[in-house]
């Protein structure tokens, strides 16, 4: 037997199945734009030249990291003014040339892993949004289907509360028929017969009684 629809509560469910199978689709696009523009901000602050987001699928959910390119234009500068402030000073090929340049590194090191840093933090953050998301969906998909299920179970129970149909009327067997013996017909013959016998007998009855007076 068919079980009964309720269009409601399907559509219901249908919705949040389709947001559920959509979150692929909002998040991905995220982490791929934060890629790219952090790469490009590396880029136009002259921490790096070329630097490349990668894509690591992790079961549809698509992170991304960054491959480093070259040094940037500001690690050329600071190459560059340390050399001739030693220069100038005939400190060129000193280790404090080095040192500086050393220092100037370590510098432009930590701005751009910063950078890095906080376009991995907020790859994680919106991954774990997505998940959190997904574990919502999922509750609530559960908890609705379940509803469900229940209405359909509820609409083709039989209702404890109606009366139970009252019990066929049994018809009492019929009584045994009985046999009529039938009388005899009686004929014309017989009645003349049975009146002779008759008077017959008050005869007897009369001559016996007159005997008995005449002895008496």
């Amino acid at each position: 037997m068919a079980l009964p629809v309720s269009a409601g509560q399907q559509a219901g469910i249908d919705q949040l199945q389709g947001r559920l199978d959509t979150l692929p689709s909002i998040y991905n696009p995220r982490r791929r734009t934060l890629a790219y523009d952090t790469a490009a901000t590396l880029g136009e602050q002259g921490y790096d030249r070329g630097a490349t987001p990668t894509e690591i699928n992790q079961n549809g959910t698509v992170v991304y990291k960054l491959v480093r390119g070259a040094d940037g234009r500001l690690y050329q500068q600071a190459y560059r003014q340390t050399n001739q402030a030693h220069n100038a000073r005939g400190t060129f090929y000193s280790s404090f040339n080095v040192r500086d340049q050393q220092d100037q590194r370590r510098q432009l090191d930590a701005a751009r892993n910063a950078i890095e840093r906080q376009m991995a933090n907020q790859q994680t953050s919106l991954t774990e949004q997505q998940a959190s998301d997904d574990a919502g969906f999922r509750g609530d998909l559960a908890t609705r289907r379940g509803e469900y299920a229940d209405w359909q179970a509820a609409q083709t129970a039989p209702d404890p509360g109606a009366p139970a149909a009252p019990a066929a009327a049994v018809a009492p067997a019929p009584a045994a028929a009985t046999t009529a013996t039938p009388r005899a017909s009686m004929t014309y013959a017989d009645f003349l017969k049975g009146r002779k016998s008759t008077s017959a007998l008050a005869h007897r009855w009369d001559s016996a009684y007159n005997a008995g007076n005449r002895f008496g």
